[in-house]
């Protein structure tokens, strides 16, 4: 229920609606080059490029943790905002239509599909 409010936050407003609204299924690669994933990994490397990335935020600890600082204040993501957006789409969801339904079991089987194989 914050994915909007972190999406907007790391790739902008325009990018989280597409991906929110267009039910499109994105590879890693997609999601890098649009900002959503920081860092991508050939299949099985994931824990190694973690290691890496940690090894490269530890030669400069300061500098990684003023960005993150600085990110934060930037990009605040308060609880009122939270609980706000959850009261949002829980009032959604008591409304949803027969079509909304299709269309969200539509999209369930897509991923699905997606996924399984």
């Amino acid at each position: 229920m914050g994915a909007y409010s972190m999406l907007s936050r790391k790739a902008g407003g325009s990018v989280a609606e597409k991906m929110m609204m267009g039910g499109e299924i994105y590879t890693a690669e997609q999601l890098y080059e649009m900002g959503v994933v920081d860092i991508l990994a050939e299949k099985g490397e994931g824990r190694q490029e973690v290691l890496r990335y940690i090894e490269r935020a530890e030669k400069s600890p300061n500098s990684y943790r003023a960005m993150r600082k600085v990110k934060d204040y930037c990009n605040p993501v308060s609880y009122q905002e939270l609980l706000d957006i959850t009261t949002i789409w829980v009032d959604a969801a008591l409304n949803l239509t027969e079509r909304d339904l299709q269309v969200m079991s539509h999209l369930l089987h897509k991923q699905g599909n997606k996924f399984a194989g």
